[in-house]
């Protein structure tokens, strides 16, 4: 739907659907998009890697948007509220990735340590 404005009207009539705010308002579709596909695939347990992948590509996508967004603050065209909601929907991206990494640290740690101790032998298995 942004595309399609953004491709057929040359002349904007207002600030608000102008090219680059059209760009913007398309980087912040994708980021949520993309925010909403890795949230499903964290439901349905999907595996580590693929998370990662898609959280990088969120927080990627929504980085691209903050700068749109800050560019229009500056304009004046979006309110300054516009830049904090989108900067906390990359906080949140980042935490999730921070926590899932967390984690993943964790039970290595927890494997490394299992896997270092020896098991116990009973009296019956001591030599004489």
């Amino acid at each position: 739907m942004f595309t399609y404005i953004n491709e057929n009207f040359l002349h904007a009539p207002s600030t608000d659907l102008s090219r680059d705010t059209v760009k913007t308002l398309i980087q912040i579709m994708l980021a949520q998009g993309q925010e909403v596909f890795l949230e499903k695939q964290i439901a349905d347990g999907k595996k580590v890697g693929l998370l990662a992948k898609l959280a990088s590509q969120a927080a990627y996508l929504y980085s691209g948007a903050i700068e749109g967004t800050q560019e229009n603050v500056n304009k004046a065209i979006f309110e300054k509220v516009w830049l904090l909601v989108v900067q906390v929907c990359l906080s949140t991206i980042i935490n999730a990735i921070l926590f899932q990494n967390l984690a993943i640290f964790r039970q290595s740690v927890l494997l490394i340590c299992l896997s270092s101790v020896s098991p116990v032998k009973s009296p019956s298995e001591e030599p004489n």
